[in-house]
């Protein structure tokens, strides 16, 4: 069976389980609430199943965009790794770089080490040079003290040159073809403003199967899975993913600059954020208009805790998370902008645009998606907010029944086992599709692994004439490629922002009598966005 079908086959018998279980008359303890309190939460129950079927079919029918065969229809990245106390480790980061299929030369690597204690900048000092006679350009930058991980992020975004900034963790590996895979629906896409990768755990063979060290990273894998990219593959055909994983994502460069001097000056209660940076940065380039979307085959792995205080201290880091921007007023954002999408009931369409450099028009023509007009995000975003509040209701249910009524605790207990047997086929597809994989190379006793259809080819050599490190060397006919295609993008994003501003004008967005000031700040938003677009053309022929 192809992997559509096998999506479609145990997507379709996780729809028939859950509603199975919902009609059978489990034995139940004696309520907590009664009247309309209880009438509410047996309508939020309805709610999270109903969020749950959507979630199912859209991940049925999700599907990843193709990267594109040729090269030299690949965009020039910058990939910023903030680092702290990795010591080692940030090597085996750099090296998963190296090992990508990804051309070399189109790749500008910035490695912030953010105040390490350790040997951290000396290891990192240490890979520099195997990356750059790769052909990559490497930047590494140290701060004095620790200033923490959004200091990091912005000291690296705010140096990157390329039209496309990928973001990294220092405690993570990417497989060979995830950069091209990742960049992909920035290119096919405009409207796109981000990207999440998807996410596994990197230390899973590192230990004895049935050690604990071994057993809880194995568990947390598929905790990403159905917390994290599950529900991101269902919200992509919305453009609505409100998380952008710190360990692998991708921004376009004029959708995130912006938004990168504010993410250090977040506050809350007067004392500054050092938390949430993912879901700030998401919920900013939301509010913009640009759609945000999952790459399933975007894949990164990383580190996940071996030892349950680890483990703890991460879920308490997501939660008070969730809770700060609760307290933010975030849940009212979103909703507001979900519900924009919902009443946006405009078709998609596809546009093809007339490059300016004629050798690349055989390059594919850009999906630009208007609106979805559909109810899931609303859906969705109501769920994750309402998931904290409940989770206080739901742990003292439970204890309440495990106390006084540990019979009904047992049938509770068994409900939950086979709703999970029943979820976890969903893990059944994408398990069969990895079984492809093999291991190329182990780093630091982890195995970091590709795709074996294609196995690593060896950087070419690099001459000393050729050979310049932190910078990039073009010939004149390099040069000339590379001026066209900059040219090219600048005027794409041109007519990109006059077309954005006319859709939102039709739609009474901005632009209509009501609002000139509006329009006047839209006019000059798109101005400085093309003056970025000739600013980073310059830079690279400064």
């Amino acid at each position: 069976m192809t992997d559509s079908q096998l999506r479609r086959l145990f997507g379709i018998l996780n729809i028939f389980g859950l509603l199975l279980l919902s009609f059978i008359p489990w034995p139940s303890p004696p309520p907590i609430f009664i009247g309309l309190p209880a009438i509410i939460l047996q309508l939020i129950a309805v709610f999270y199943k109903i969020e749950y079927v959507h979630m199912v079919w859209r991940w049925i029918r999700y599907e990843p965009v193709q990267p594109p065969s040729k090269d030299d229809k690949l965009p020039f990245i910058s990939i910023v790794i903030p680092v702290y106390n990795e010591s080692e480790f940030v090597k085996n980061s750099i090296k998963s770089i190296e090992l990508s299929d990804y051309p070399k030369d189109r790749i500008e690597l910035i490695v912030i080490d953010d105040g390490s204690t350790d040997d951290t900048w000396e290891h990192a000092n240490k890979a520099a040079g195997s990356v750059s006679m790769c052909g990559i350009t490497l930047r590494l930058l140290q701060h004095a003290v620790n200033m923490g991980k959004r200091k990091a992020i912005q000291s690296g975004f705010a140096t990157a040159l390329g039209s496309i900034i990928i973001s990294l963790d220092s405690d993570s590996v990417v497989e060979k073809g995830a950069l091209r895979n990742i960049v992909s629906p920035l290119m096919r896409d405009p409207s796109i403003g981000a990207v999440a990768g998807h996410l596994a755990v990197l230390n899973i063979s590192s230990h004895s199967i049935f050690s604990f060290r071994s057993l809880l990273p194995r568990l947390l894998d598929i905790v990403f899975d159905h917390i994290g990219n599950l529900p991101r593959s269902a919200l992509s055909a919305e453009g609505f993913v409100t998380i952008l994983p710190g360990a692998f994502s991708a921004f376009r460069a004029d959708a995130v600059q912006s938004h990168i001097d504010r993410l250090c000056a977040s506050t809350f209660l007067g004392s500054p954020l050092k938390h949430g940076e993912d879901m700030e940065l998401a919920y900013r380039i939301l509010c913009d208009g640009w759609r945000t979307v999952y790459q399933s085959n975007a894949v990164v792995h990383t580190m996940a805790p071996e030892t349950l205080e680890k483990a703890l201290l991460m879920f308490s880091r997501w939660e008070r998370t969730n809770y700060t921007f609760l307290c933010m007023g975030y849940p009212a954002l979103t909703v507001q902008k979900t519900l924009r999408l919902w009443l946006a009931m405009r078709p998609r369409r596809v546009q093809s645009l007339e490059f300016v450099d004629k050798e690349k028009q055989e390059d594919e023509p850009f999906i630009t998606k208007d609106g979805t007009g559909s109810i899931y995000p609303f859906i969705n975003v109501a769920c994750i907010w309402l998931k904290g509040p409940l989770m206080l209701l739901v742990t003292y249910t439970l204890l309440r029944c495990v106390i006084l009524y540990p019979r009904h605790a047992l049938w509770i207990l068994l409900e939950i086992s086979i709703l999970t047997v029943w979820r976890s086929f969903m893990l059944i597809p994408d398990a069969l599709r990895e079984k492809d994989t093999e291991y190329v190379s182990d780093v630091g006793g982890l195995q970091i692994y590709h795709t074996s259809d294609d196995s690593p080819k060896a950087p070419e050599e690099s001459t000393k004439e050729k050979f310049v490190f932190g910078s990039i060397i073009l010939d004149d006919s390099e040069s000339t490629v590379i001026a066209r295609r900059l040219i090219r993008d600048a005027a794409i994003r041109i007519g990109q922002n006059l077309r954005w501003i006319g859709m939102k004008r039709r739609s009474g967005t901005i632009g209509s009598v009501h609002h000139p000031q509006r329009f006047d700040q839209e006019i000059e938003l798109a101005m400085d966005r093309v003056k970025i677009m000739v600013a980073r053309t310059s830079l690279h022929f400064s």
